[in-house]
Formats: structure tokens, sequence, C-alpha cells
């Protein structure tokens, strides 16, 4: 939680320094494009999201954003006795650019630090003990976006994302690529300020 503090901070900072706002919101359908635990039982909800861009230049503006995106394992590919949900909070800093021979397009960077809120409920009643048990965990690592976004209009847009984010592990799980990486895929659409 201090990561969001800190950005917090940080967000405000920009907030209360510009003299050209430029908000925008968003919202995506997140889909799991990996054969690992995450690819393998997770499905995407939604992503959810707001940017600032902080500075302007001709070719290029440098801002904050902050999304959330829900997960879910999928009941028909359920392979245990629970019902786990997946929360990411993604704080990032971004880089959009201007091209000046195709004003629609907009191509975008991105780095940040992703914190995901794991909890599983246990769901099977024939489970010996169960008592309506809820586990819950969390895990966190840096991520790097890739995108484009294409204005439909002035102030609508839609775009297509691309989201790789490396978890840190502690000393008891192995640090194989299956256990830590999370690829992405995400395509919404956005409304600017």
């Amino acid at each position: 939680m201090r990561y969001i503090g800190v950005f917090f901070f940080f967000f405000m900072c920009g907030v209360l320094s510009a003299q050209d706002t430029a908000f925008s919101i968003e919202a995506n359908y997140p889909t799991p494009i990996d054969s690992n635990f995450f690819g393998e039982n997770f499905n995407g909800v939604a992503d959810l999201g707001v940017k600032y861009r902080v500075v302007h230049y001709p070719l290029v503006n440098l801002g904050l954003s902050l999304n959330g995106g829900l997960y879910r394992n999928p009941k028909e590919e359920r392979m245990s006795a629970f019902d786990i949900t997946i929360l990411f909070i993604q704080p990032s800093i971004f880089s959009e650019f201007n091209i000046e021979s195709a004003p629609k397009f907009h191509p975008s960077l991105g780095i940040g630090y992703s914190i995901l809120s794991i909890e599983a409920t246990n769901i099977n009643p024939f489970v010996v003990g169960n008592t309506g048990s809820n586990l819950s965990e969390n895990q966190n690592g840096f991520h790097f976006n890739l995108g484009v976004a294409y204005n439909i209009s002035e102030k609508l847009f839609a775009q297509l994302q691309y989201q790789f984010t490396k978890l840190r592990r502690d000393a008891s799980a192995p640090d194989i690529a299956f256990n830590t990486t999370i690829n992405i895929l995400k395509l919404g659409l956005g409304y600017r300020f």
C-alpha cells in the first residue's frame, strides 16, 4: 500500500503544478495471453483506468495513470474447491507520442508497479471442515506497457495495449517464467476531458 501512497503524492504534485490539464478515463477488456499459471486459470472481467497528462510537448505527452483490473477463474475450468478473484492495482508513468503524419494514432509506452490482491473462497460444500473459509495473498512486481490509441473523435478513442508483468516471488516458490510472468492484451475505449 505504501506504493499507492507514493504514486498518489506524485500524482497530486503533477495536478497542482500543471497548467494545461488533460484527464482521460478508459474501460478495457483484458485477456491473459500466457501459457502459464495466470493465462491457463484466469479470465479478464474488466480493466478501468484514469490518465493524467502532466507535460505536453509537440512530439510527446508525459503523464501518470492508475488502472484497476479484475480477473476470475472461470467456473467450467476450476480445478479446485476455491473461487479465486484477482484484483490488479497498477500505478504507472507513461509517454504518449504524437505523430504529425498520422494525427489520429498515438503510440504509448509505460512502466509501473503492479499490486495483485488475490482472494480465494472455498465453494465446495463437500470438502471436510468447509466453513466457507477465505484465503488471501498479495503479490507484486514491475510492469511494462506498450500500446496504441486511435482517435475516433476529439474526445473518444479506441486503444490496444500489451502489458508484461514480472512478479516478485518469495524464497519458497521457484523463480521460473511459469510462476512469475503475466502477459495481458487489453482492448478498450477511452474518453478525454
